[in-house]
């Protein structure tokens, strides 16, 4: 990691992480949502809103899946949160980045899971629908990490106070 081999000064991340040689600042949490296509009996015509998952949450084990990575943190999250509900996701699709899967899924792919953070503020949700999912099981928290060995600068903490103000003013507008 470019943290440990000193080649950055502070890595902003989202959990799940941990690493004993670093130091972690928590900056805000984010909502988990999920866009549904059209493709899915779970699909709801003509809704226009983000609106909090209507159903039981069993029922996404009838659902193909559109995923990041294994490696990447929204992967490991939506592991955790199937395995909880004891489900083994049939994922159709694979891609590096949140922003490939959400559109594969916009188009009818699979389902997938995203942070709220991720969306595209004028959402016109012709063909899917979005849905909060409210959860204790998994949710996404937003950190700068740092070495234990380094000594902040005063740029440093004023680049960390920073990130905590903006995220805070994100976290109280979702």
């Amino acid at each position: 990691m470019d943290l440990l081999e000193n080649k950055v000064d502070l890595y902003l991340g989202m959990l799940p992480i941990h690493n004993e040689q670093l130091s972690y600042t928590m900056l805000a949490d984010d909502k988990w949502s999920g866009i549904v296509p059209d493709t899915s009996p779970l699909y709801q015509p003509g809704l226009k809103e983000i609106e909090k998952f209507p159903y039981p949450l069993n029922l996404l084990k009838n659902e193909k899946y559109v995923l990041t990575t294994s490696q990447s943190g929204i992967r490991k999250q939506a592991n955790e949160f199937l395995k909880h509900l004891d489900i083994k996701a049939d994922v159709v699709m694979e891609s590096q980045n949140i922003s490939t899967a959400a559109a594969l899924a916009r188009k009818g792919m699979g389902l997938t899971f995203l942070p709220k953070s991720v969306l595209n503020n004028s959402e016109l949700m012709d063909s899917y629908n979005i849905f909060y999912i409210e959860t204790s099981i998994v949710r996404t928290r937003y950190f700068i990490a740092y070495s234990k060995e380094k000594t902040l600068s005063s740029v440093d903490l004023a680049m960390i106070d920073m990130a905590k103000e903006l995220m805070k003013a994100y976290s109280d507008s979702i």
